[in-house]
């Protein structure tokens, strides 16, 4: 419903990217943080809230999987990347998939992440980086990976 669209805009809340909904989604990661959250039973759990772009429209994604967590931590701010959900022996195992990296994709992000500011005053991304800090970043590393 529109109406009820217009007044979580209006109000700063970002829709929710449930990864319950999709055996696998595509999104691109503008940053994400640390948050204590009460599950559905109440317990209070630890976990990651990601701010991401899918189809088009800013959205958070919350987990405390673990294992998702850390198939993340390698993942950079700015990188476009496919989470798969599966379930083996009745657990929930996700993989994730870099599509594309942050330095063919920023010049995409950064309207996204000046949106996201909208929402979150204090919002700081990577992907804020310039493409000539992007390009010194990759020459560093391919001189360090020459020797």
């Amino acid at each position: 419903m529109q109406i009820a669209r217009d007044w979580l805009k209006q109000n700063k809340f970002l829709p929710r990217l449930s990864l319950k909904e999709y055996k696998e989604v595509v999104v691109a990661i503008l940053g994400g943080e640390m948050v204590e959250f009460k599950d559905a039973v109440g317990n209070t759990k630890k976990g990651l809230r990601l701010y991401v772009v899918h189809d088009k429209e800013l959205k958070t994604l919350l987990t405390a999987s673990y294992q998702l967590i850390q198939e993340l931590a390698d993942i950079q701010e700015g990188s476009v990347i496919k989470i798969k959900r599966k379930y083996i022996n009745e657990k929930t195992i996700y993989e994730v998939e870099v599509l594309k990296q942050p330095e063919e994709t920023f010049e995409q992000l950064l309207p996204y992440v000046e949106r996201m500011k909208e929402y979150k005053k204090d919002f700081k991304s990577e992907v804020e980086k310039t493409k000539e800090e992007v390009e010194k970043e990759i020459e560093q590393k391919a001189i360090e990976e020459s020797f």
